[in-house]
């Protein structure tokens, strides 16, 4: 991983993935999760003082906004 990469982590959980992430490898990281909320899991980032690199989103990997037949392009 290079630094300004940006990554998408689904089903981060309570983000201590993300949390690494964004540590280690300076990245800005997408946190997506069904079960733990958003703004649980910013006050998370915030804590550690990565508000501005972990992005926390509460979503539902079946259900994220692509656009339509993009995934059939895989």
């Amino acid at each position: 991983m290079q630094k300004g990469m940006r990554v998408l982590d689904l089903g981060c959980g309570t983000g201590l993935t993300s949390i690494y992430l964004a540590q280690k490898f300076g990245i800005s990281v997408f946190a997506v999760d069904l079960w733990i909320s958003a703004t649980e899991n910013y006050r998370r980032f915030r804590e550690f003082g990565l508000e501005s690199q972990i992005i926390p989103i509460h979503a539902d990997a079946c259900h994220l906004p692509f656009a339509e037949q993009y995934l059939m392009q895989l």
